[in-house]
C-alpha cells in the first residue's frame, strides 16, 4: 500500500509525502475552489466545514471520508486525518496528516447494508412470526408477522428480552438457557417450544 502523507500550507501550497518522496504542488486562490470542487465533488462542504471545525478548535483531530475523483475519472473514497501546526498565538499555519484509501472498505460496507435490507425485506413478508435476539436475549428484530401473532408492534419489542412473550417457568429459565446454550451449543426452550407449543419463540 502506498502511504501519503500530506502537509498543506495556508497559502495553497501543497506538500505531498508519498512513500518518502516529497512532491511541491501549488493552488493559486482563484484556482482552489474549483480544484476541489472537481476533486471533492459534493463532499467539498461537509469536508470544508470539518476543516473549519478544526480550525477553530472545536476538534483534536481532523478526520474525515470523503470521496475524491482519480486521475483516470473513476471515484474513490479516502479517509483523511490530520492535526493544524499552530503558532505561539493559536493561528494556524499548517496542516499534516495522512490519506488512506479506504474505497475496498467503503465498497464492503455497502454490500453488507444491501444485504441486510433484503434480508430484511425477506423476514417482514413472510408469513410466519419471526424474532431475532441478541447473546443478552434483547429483541433486535420482530417482523410484521410476529407483530400480528404476539399483538405488539415492533417498535415496543426492540430492545427487550424475549422472555416478556413466555408464560412460566420459561419466562424465569430463558436467560440461563441462553446463558447455556453460549457456553455448550445444546439448545433447550430455543426448538423444544416449536416443538410443544407450534409458535416459534425465537
Amino acid at each position: 500500500m502506498v502511504r501519503v502523507v500530506l502537509v498543506a500550507t495556508i497559502n495553497g501550497i501543497a506538500e505531498v509525502l508519498i512513500d518518502g518522496v516529497m512532491v511541491n504542488h501549488q493552488i493559486t486562490p482563484e484556482d482552489e475552489t474549483h480544484y476541489l470542487l472537481k476533486l471533492m465533488g459534493e463532499d467539498l462542504s461537509r469536508v470544508m466545514a470539518a476543516v473549519q471545525a478544526h480550525f477553530e478548535g472545536q476538534t483534536p483531530v481532523f478526520s474525515e471520508e470523503y470521496r475524491v475523483q482519480h486521475k483516470d475519472g473513476r471515484w474513490i473514497w479516502i479517509l483523511d486525518r490530520g492535526i493544524a501546526r499552530r503558532d505561539e498565538a493559536g493561528r494556524v499555519l499548517r496542516m499534516a496528516g495522512s490519506e488512506t484509501d479506504i474505497t475496498e472498505r467503503k465498497r464492503a460496507e455497502a454490500e453488507l447494508r444491501q444485504a441486510e435490507e433484503r434480508m430484511r425485506s425477506v423476514v417482514d413478508h413472510v408469513v410466519d412470526g419471526i424474532i431475532t435476539i441478541d447473546e443478552h436475549a434483547r429483541i433486535e428484530s420482530f417482523n410484521a408477522a410476529a407483530e400480528k401473532l404476539f399483538g405488539y408492534p415492533a417498535r415496543e419489542m426492540i430492545g427487550q428480552n424475549v422472555n416478556v412473550l413466555m408464560p412460566e417457568p420459561y419466562h424465569s429459565q430463558h436467560d440461563g438457557y441462553v446463558k447455556s446454550y453460549l457456553t455448550t451449543g445444546e439448545a433447550k426452550i430455543i426448538g423444544a417450544w416449536e416443538k410443544k407449543y407450534k409458535t416459534p419463540i425465537c
